[in-house]
């Protein structure tokens, strides 16, 4: 290998990627210097742009896995459409995205050549998280030589499971051909978490009960309450893929009697959200072999079989806000300025916001808010709410139970009807919940004694 071919690579494992004449500048020699020694490194350097304008990197090889992917989506009939190349580079821009056609929702503002420092947003979307992220981990760690600590896998960790392992993460997308197999033949396979609907309540027991070695390693959903997912056969071909909280009913076990209570005002909680004319998550509680569940239809896959695309806000603002997270309209209102979410789905989420804030849901995070999206248009619709509850009374990491109050926000007067409507809300799901027989009597009189706290709020405020 020549000097000027080291010296170029040298330049491009630091700085790439580089246009022909910055290169040349950088090395004190021509362009045309520059452009014979990149046609000598053959494949190993991969052009950016077009013309004039292109620049030039090195492949990075990630392990055994190679440098490249394909990308695709799933549409809503099961059938794959080809994105575009994921590229692994050298430099200061490690990835790429070589789009098949033009993907506005992930090349935009900063990424519009599709050039990434870190692993593409809406691929870190889609790394383990919360209960099930953990069993992945566990179950996946070693076989891809990442760390046993979720919190401590790099973009390569991430990665190297979306093309070995991946098959059912939120939304509609898949990398790797390996993937699209999995991803395609899923329903294929014989899987403790796909069964005929009929089937569901001995299932749903054996999942549970077996969560620690029966959890599907292909699966993961964020947050830290029990759950797994599952696909039902309905009459064929349809199917229906839900993810099922849990908890144990347990007399005299105030833990467990407490997180039955919450799931059972998750489900109030998104009827009283419906019945206002709003979308909520499909759920249904099933109590069976001393059980509780709450089953959520996912609102990102299809009956026949095919996905949706869906981004939690967490995503999206990572991408494009950079918020300090602290509440669903610090990365909304945002994404509204640049024109990616709607009037009237801000309006809901103003009204989402203050409902969860008067049933005590203190849980609202970024994660707790999708929108349903496709790469081909930066425009985002609101996703059905999910998550829905009371978490202000969850038991704390020990164990404990409380029947403390939860603070009742201060209304926005720049909302008036808006606030007036949430605690109509409030004042239904307390209302319902406080009368629900499925909810422990310690738990019903904490829901009665609300029902007084919002009719006064309301008062207080002219509401």
């Amino acid at each position: 290998m020549s000097q000027i071919d080291q010296d170029l690579i040298d330049q491009l494992r630091v700085f790439g990627p580089e246009s022909a004449t910055a290169l040349a500048r950088r090395l004190a020699v021509s362009t045309p210097t520059v452009t014979r020694a990149l046609k000598r490194l053959g494949d190993a350097v991969v052009a950016v742009g077009k013309g004039r304008a292109s620049a030039y990197a090195l492949r990075r090889h990630v392990r055994d896995l190679g440098h490249s992917w394909p990308l695709y989506k799933i549409g809503p009939n099961a059938e794959p459409v080809l994105l575009g190349t994921l590229q692994a580079l050298q430099g200061r821009y490690r990835w790429r995205l070589a789009p098949a056609h033009p993907l506005p929702l992930f090349m935009r503002g900063e990424f519009a050549d599709g050039l990434y420092e870190d692993l593409p947003w809406f691929l870190q979307a889609l790394r383990p998280q919360g209960y099930l992220g953990k069993d992945l981990v566990r179950i996946f760690a070693e076989r891809i030589g990442a760390p046993d600590d979720l919190g401590r896998w790099q973009a390569e960790d991430t990665l190297s499971w979306l093309v070995q392992f991946a098959d059912d993460c939120p939304g509609n997308l898949a990398i790797g051909t390996e993937a699209l197999e999995w991803v395609r033949f899923r329903e294929h396979r014989i899987d403790l978490s796909f069964f005929l609907i009929e089937q569901r309540l001995e299932n749903y027991s054996a999942l549970a009960r077996n969560i620690e070695t029966q959890t599907s390693p292909h699966s993961s959903a964020a947050g830290e309450q029990p759950k797994f997912m599952a696909t039902l056969e309905l009459d064929l071909p349809f199917l229906r893929a839900v993810i099922v909280k849990y908890s144990p009913q347990i007399l005299r076990n105030p833990t467990a009697q407490r997180w039955c209570d919450l799931l059972a005002c998750e489900a109030i909680a998104l009827r009283a959200v419906v019945t206002h004319r709003l979308a909520a998550s499909s759920s249904e509680i099933i109590d069976h072999n001393q059980l509780r569940f709450l089953e959520s239809t996912r609102f990102d896959r299809t009956p026949q079989g095919g996905r949706i695309g869906v981004f939690a806000l967490d995503a999206l603002d990572m991408a494009y806000v950079g918020s300090d997270q602290r509440g669903w309209l610090a990365g909304a209102l945002p994404l509204h300025a640049q024109g990616m979410i709607d009037a009237d789905d801000i309006e809901t989420i103003r009204l989402l916001d203050a409902f969860g804030r008067l049933i005590g849901n203190d849980d609202m995070h970024h994660g707790n808010l999708s929108f349903f999206a496709e790469p081909e248009s930066e425009r985002l619709k609101l996703a059905p709410v999910y998550d829905m509850l009371p978490m202000h009374y969850r038991p704390s990491p020990t164990g404990l139970t409380h029947d403390r109050p939860f603070a009742l926000p201060q209304p926005d007067r720049a909302y008036p009807v808006l606030w007036k409507k949430a605690g109509a809300m409030a004042a239904a799901f307390w209302t319902a919940a406080a009368a629900d027989p499925r909810l422990s009597a310690d738990f019903a009189a904490i829901c009665a004694g609300n029902v007084e706290r919002i009719a006064a709020w309301r008062t207080e405020h002219g509401l």
